[in-house]
């Protein structure tokens, strides 16, 4: 039983991971081209 659990749980975990990692890169992304184009303004 606690086989099955943790099947249907971890499964669900990784891609929260998974998720909560990729939208950090977007925002890292986000935040490194928002200063790139302040600093490149006249």
């Amino acid at each position: 039983m606690g086989d099955v659990t943790a099947n249907k749980v971890h499964p669900t975990i990784t891609a929260m991971r998974a998720a909560d990692n990729m939208l950090r890169t977007v925002n890292k992304a986000r935040k490194g081209e928002h200063e790139r184009f302040f600093w490149c303004k006249p």
